[in-house]
């Protein structure tokens, strides 16, 4: 992620339609990617948040088909 530099903290936060927080999952310093795992998620849509040092600093919709 492009918005860390060294020393900050990062996570991800996975919120449902209503606001309500469904998991959180740590960044790694330096690393560029997430992946979502597997059954982490129920089928529908959701919202992941990367927060860095506290702020909220990007939020994506996040649409899982279920099958």
């Amino acid at each position: 992620f492009d918005a860390m530099r060294p020393g900050q903290q990062a996570e991800m936060e996975f919120h449902d339609m209503l606001g309500n927080l469904l998991f959180t999952q740590s960044i790694a310093q330096g690393q560029q990617r997430y992946v979502l795992p597997a059954g982490k998620l129920e089928a529908g849509t959701s919202f992941a948040s990367l927060r860095v040092d506290g702020r909220v600093v990007a939020t994506r919709r996040v649409v899982v088909i279920g099958g």
